[in-house]
């Protein structure tokens, strides 16, 4: 009998987090399209039960509600999950903003937790200078290795040879935990499944994620910018510009032996909206704002913020001991409450694809008798426009088509094959981008669900 952990993997659900094989250590493996996956040679060895889209483990809310009613956290929002506090907010002390791809909160807070005792290390993503493995998870003990790992890392990870380490472990150490939202539900499936580790990781850190690419984004950008995608050394993918908006950064790459620094939307693959080289995982993933983290961190995009190119973070405090932390050191910190309303305005897109579309995602694949991970939304035969369902498509044919395309533009070395196959995709979908941004369409849904419906259950 198959289990989901089987289905996950043979449908291209995984999302390469490496849950399902730390507690044995299961080698990960890379395949051609520069994604990990679990070695399927050994796939009676990992663990179902901790993968973030498998049925066998607990969903988002579930998890988060074991968690967050425990703490008799304050609040509670359908969309944005658990909450005590809302903030937008940057770093007023040191570098933090300066070196970070926002308003530098995340490497501050993570910095204050350890200077303080609260834990012994920090689980998070580091850099590498290796070809072949930019950014990996590692642990850092001190706060010059902290900052050292500033900077979005939009690149495949796996956490299962850390992780293991953690687990088998026989000291007290404990630890945060940095990740995206799936890789957080992941981590507290773990702790649910594993009670070693459940005292080890002291506090879940969320950053908030569009989606996840692989390994060949970052040579797709680098091979756009002139570099040997093959040879690269370096990657900033948001470097900060010091005039413009916040999202007017620049990609910053170094191989063997040159450097380019360029802007981002003079790039085909700057423009992070197109679904290139994303994974399949994250078009059937409904987790917006990290609903299991302790405390979230994200790009404040809203009109307010957007014209200061240091850049702003929203934050969402979950934890109450985290809270206080901020609290205690607030003199370091500029700080603004903010609505629910805002928060979600905040990440505006993220939201209509994960909770608007998603239902329409799965009634496509239900109808192409496709298997697709056990999810909360319910089935949507008709988004409210043909406009939408047409991007939808197009969104998906772009995903699916940009994995083998850049994979053949590698092979043969020529960046133009990718290009000039990709473009009219590209094109199509822009356009019906163009043609619906006067619609209005997010504000009116929003006043719909933030009004109408706002005492039921996001998902029923």
């Amino acid at each position: 009998m198959k289990r989901d952990i089987d289905r996950v993997i043979n449908n291209d659900y995984c999302v390469g987090c490496g849950a399902c094989q730390a507690k044995k250590h299961v080698p990960a493996i890379e395949n051609s399209f520069g994604m990990y996956i679990p070695d399927i040679n050994n796939i009676d060895e990992l663990d179902g039960k901790v993968c973030p889209f498998s049925g066998e483990s607990p969903n988002e809310l579930q998890l988060a509600t074991e968690i967050y009613s425990n703490l008799k956290v304050n609040n509670y929002s359908n969309f944005i999950g658990h909450y005590s506090d809302l903030f937008a907010g940057f770093v007023k002390s040191g570098n933090f903003r300066h070196n970070g791809t926002s308003g530098g909160m995340t490497k501050w807070l993570l910095s204050k937790i350890l200077e303080t005792g609260q834990v012994d290390g920090i689980i998070h993503v580091v850099r590498e200078k290796n070809p072949n493995c930019l950014f990996k998870y590692d642990i850092s003990y001190n706060i010059q290795e902290i900052q050292a790992a500033s900077q979005s890392a939009y690149y495949t990870v796996n956490f299962s040879e850390v992780l293991n380490k953690v687990i088998n472990d026989d000291s007290k150490k404990t630890y945060a935990f940095v990740g995206i939202p799936c890789y957080c539900k992941a981590i507290r499936a773990m702790s649910k499944q594993y009670p070693t580790l459940k005292n080890k990781i002291k506090f879940v850190f969320g950053i908030l994620c569009g989606h996840m690419k692989t390994k060949n984004y970052a040579k797709l950008m680098a091979w756009e910018a002139k570099l040997d995608p093959n040879k690269l050394e370096y990657v900033n993918f948001r470097k900060k510009s010091e005039k413009g908006k916040s999202s007017e950064y620049l990609f910053h790459g170094i191989d063997h032996k040159s450097e380019s620094i360029v802007n981002r939307n003079d790039l085909l693959g700057g423009n992070y909206n197109i679904p290139h080289l994303k994974y399949k995982s994250c078009d059937f993933c409904e987790d917006v704002f990290a609903y299991c983290a302790d405390i979230v961190f994200g790009d404040a995009w809203l009109p307010k913020y957007i014209d200061d190119p240091k850049g702003t973070n929203i934050v969402i405090v979950r934890n109450p001991i985290v809270g206080k932390i901020l609290d205690n050191f607030k003199y370091e910190l500029h700080l603004e409450r903010l609505t629910e309303d805002e928060i979600i305005r905040s990440q505006s897109s993220s939201f209509s694809h994960r909770i608007e579309e998603i239902g329409y995602r799965i009634y496509l694949n239900r109808k192409n008798n496709l298997w697709t991970p056990p999810k909360m939304s319910e089935i949507k035969k008709n988004l409210d426009t043909p406009k939408r369902e047409k991007i939808q498509k197009l969104r998906t044919q772009i995903r699916e088509k940009s994995h083998h395309l850049f994979k053949e533009a590698i092979d043969r070395g020529d960046i133009n094959y990718y290009v000039k196959n990709i473009i009219i995709p590209i094109r199509s979908l822009n356009a019906l981008y163009s043609s619906t941004r006067n619609d209005n369409r997010l504000v009116r849904f929003l006043k719909k669900a933030l009004g109408l419906f706002s005492n039921f259950d996001l998902w029923r």
